[in-house]
């Protein structure tokens, strides 16, 4: 398009220094004419001053011929000189387009830069996201196996606490009652421990992936069963019914 239009002013320019010269050679001719009939004009009014009188009328018709002559050849030149001048003016604006074309290429072709730098630093973070997804996708996968096998060991040693636990309940008849609470209350402390083990595993997953990885459905309902349905009511009410069966 900068291509096409820069032709088509190259033209035009060629055109107006064309019409240039063209006008400038007509005013010139003009000129000539205008020197020769008044040349003529001049020759013709020193040939009739020694005429007779008798003559006068001719003379006069000579001599307006020779004068509407002249005023048309001024006219002409008028004419052709106001068409100079207009070519003059659009060839200084044509000059000045060509210019304002020039600066608008330059400037083109800045952008053109700035275009294919940003263009490289796009490709270059582009390429360092696709590393940091890499990334991710393999913390991800740390964080999956080695939690998973984190959480499951403590399921199964809070699963061993509880049995526990209600062993001592049902059998502690034979055991005296202050050390039955005694070992209830650390055995559910140490329950209590493995809760939160697991739930710091699923916080820093909510946090890091905005969801759980390391616990499928069914691990997090044993997890709910487990840790957030009150172990210690259930503790409570058999140590009623221990003190209850002691009496």
């Amino acid at each position: 398009m900068e291509n096409k239009s820069l032709f088509a002013a190259i033209s035009l320019t060629i055109v107006l220094i064309s019409g240039f010269f063209f006008y400038n050679n007509q005013v010139s001719q003009l000129e000539n004419e205008i020197t020769s009939i008044t040349t003529e004009y001049n020759s013709k009014i020193n040939a009739v001053q020694p005429v007779a009188s008798t003559e006068n009328n001719v003379e006069t018709s000579i001599l307006e011929d020779l004068n509407n002559q002249l005023i048309d050849a001024r006219s002409a030149l008028q004419a052709a000189q106001k068409k100079l001048t207009l070519a003059t003016s659009k060839s200084s604006v044509l000059n000045d387009e060509i210019v304002q074309i020039h600066d608008a290429r330059v400037e083109v072709k800045a952008l053109e830069g700035s275009l294919k730098n940003t263009q490289n630093s796009l490709q270059t973070t582009q390429y360092e996201l696709k590393i940091s997804d890499t990334k991710l996708d393999y913390l991800k996968d740390l964080f999956e196996s080695q939690n998973k096998i984190t959480v499951i060991k403590n399921m199964a040693r809070i699963s061993e606490l509880k049995e526990t636990t209600t062993g001592i309940v049902v059998t502690g008849i034979i055991v005296p009652a202050i050390g039955v609470a005694t070992l209830i209350s650390y055995t559910t402390q140490e329950i209590d421990n493995y809760c939160a083990n697991i739930k710091n595993t699923i916080d820093l997953e909510k946090k890091v992936f905005n969801k759980v990885v390391s616990l499928d459905a069914q691990m997090q309902e044993n997890y709910h069963q487990q840790c957030e349905v009150s172990l210690k009511d259930k503790v409570k009410k058999g140590l009623k019914k221990l003190q209850t069966a002691k009496k």
